[in-house]
């Protein structure tokens, strides 16, 4: 089976962030000497000997480089979400039902700004699930939240890419302006057309319904939806 981004519907949004990207790499406003950039490179060395006193090979080295910077991104994230949780979240209960009455679009850009501020679109939909339990908010007004923290949570890659350099960062920004224009056409066609926006709450409320009686056929639910349709989306685009 033969296919090309260009002749695929995900071959607009490479398209588009491809001519975004080209634009935002090599441009350059003022020259600034970040402390924290020549910490990094501190750091970077500092690791660097310590793996090759104990490695040889030098691709060993580089793998073992990767992974651990991997493992400090990840550290560092966990730890900025847990102090913006702290920060943030015991004041977005009251933010959100103040701002709810203003409709869907503020719904939205409440969504998204409260994702950016503590950077996880979870914790943003973790607010939301006891509240609509109390019954303080009803679906549809949950729904363009939860549409805006889609939106929110592109943010952390955009600026990811941002600090990547060199050869890898046009690849770096389009995919991340790839994840955005996605969640963005998901905007567009769920939410935007009316008819459209009922059907996501009709099967939220049949499938809530239908979980409360079957835990069993839930689970499978989740596993098929989350794991099952992925792998196999992923099987089929390997058949050539």
């Amino acid at each position: 089976m033969n296919s090309s981004p260009g002749k695929s519907g995900t071959g607009l949004l490479e398209g588009l962030a491809a001519t975004v990207a080209q634009w935002t790499v090599g441009a350059k406003g003022a020259t600034y000497k970040s402390p924290l950039k020549k910490a990094f490179k501190a750091g970077k060395k500092w690791v660097e000997h310590g793996i090759e006193h104990f490695v040889e090979d030098e691709k060993t080295v580089y793998v073992l480089l990767a992974l651990t910077g991997c493992a400090i991104i990840l550290i560092s994230l966990t730890l900025i979400v847990k102090t913006m949780r702290g920060v943030v979240v015991q004041r977005m209960e009251r933010y959100v039902n103040r701002l709810l009455g203003s409709g869907g679009p503020v719904a939205i850009v409440v969504g998204i700004l409260l994702t950016i501020m503590v950077q996880s679109s979870s914790i943003t939909t973790s607010i939301l699930v006891p509240l609509a339990g109390a019954g303080a908010l009803r679906l549809s007004q949950i729904y363009p939240i939860t549409i805006g923290a889609n939106i929110g949570t592109t943010v952390t890659a955009l600026l990811a890419s941002m600090a990547v350099s060199g050869e890898t960062a046009l690849a770096a920004r389009q995919i991340a302006l790839v994840h955005l224009g996605f969640n963005l056409c998901g905007i567009l066609t769920w939410y935007v057309p009316a008819p459209a926006r009922r059907l996501p709450l009709f099967l939220a409320e049949w499938f809530a319904e239908f979980a409360t009686h079957s835990k069993k056929w839930a689970l499978v639910y989740v596993a098929g939806l989350f794991y099952g349709l992925p792998a196999l989306i992923v099987l089929l685009g390997g058949v050539r």
